[in-house]
């Protein structure tokens, strides 16, 4: 039978506290599961600093900034203090960005043992498609637009709603759950999500059970930002869970 327990959770920019539900899945299904759920933001990219880059370079293609590699690097030194000789299995979004900082992050791992670390690319945990090229002024309009709709539901223009990116998002975390249901896969101590701060809010909402009033209110993480779930035993519900360690920013725009 499922499980289900409330807490609070409050966000450090601005004092609401807000009732968070957890949902618990089969018990035996987390005792197999890893350690830890790590969720890392890429890097700094050239967009990032020059926003005309997405009038000539499809999203898909931008690549970091020089400020970027370096905060690559500084988050592959936080994940190894972290994890030290653990087991990890990354999972990268196919973006020339998101690529890119997983090579700079496994600097400090060994990748010739695949028996500890393994890569696997998913196109789900891509970021949010925003059309194939972008009008800095046009997509000003859009984020304007936004404002009215709400992130979870504004669709751009040749692009996907926050509700696309929450549906695919789904898709991916039914996938992590049936690969450790099998007895025939080997289990890690580590799971990391190299991807896009959208989805990481996203995958955060669809995680914890938040709804979209929540979602709303998150805020974006900074570049390299790191995310992290610990699995722990919850000795009132006989059952282990997930707990978010990282506080949240909230959304300046919601204060």
């Amino acid at each position: 039978m499922k499980k289900y327990a409330s807490h609070f959770y409050k966000f450090p920019m601005k004092n609401v506290v807000i009732n968070k539900i957890r949902h618990f899945v089969d018990n035996s299904t987390l005792k197999e599961g890893p350690k830890r759920i790590i969720l890392i933001r890429h890097g700094e990219s050239i967009a990032n600093k020059d926003p005309k880059i997405y009038t000539h370079t499809p999203d898909n293609q931008i690549p970091l900034s020089a400020k970027g590699e370096t905060q690559a690097l500084e988050a592959g030194i936080k994940l190894k203090e972290l994890v030290n000789d653990e087991s990890i299995k990354f999972h990268v979004s196919p973006y020339k960005r998101t690529k890119q900082t997983l090579n700079f992050i496994l600097k400090q791992f060994d990748v010739n043992n695949k028996e500890k670390y393994r890569i696997l690319e998913d196109p789900r945990i891509r970021e949010q498609e925003m059309g194939n090229y972008q009008n800095p002024e046009l997509i000003q309009t859009f984020f304007n637009e936004r404002k009215d709709v709400g992130k979870f539901y504004y669709r751009f223009e040749y692009g996907e709603s926050g509700a696309d990116v929450y549906d695919r998002c789904s898709n991916f975390i039914e996938t992590l759950y049936r690969r450790v249901r099998n007895l025939n896969t080997k289990s890690v101590d580590n799971l990391v999500l190299i991807t896009h701060g959208f989805f990481m809010r996203i995958f955060i909402m669809r995680f914890n059970r938040y709804d979209i009033e929540k979602f709303e209110q998150m805020g974006n993480p900074d570049n390299c930002g790191m995310w992290i779930f610990e699995k722990e035993y919850c000795n009132n519900y006989e059952c282990y869970r997930y707990m978010l360690k990282t506080e949240i920013p909230h959304d300046p725009e919601c204060m």
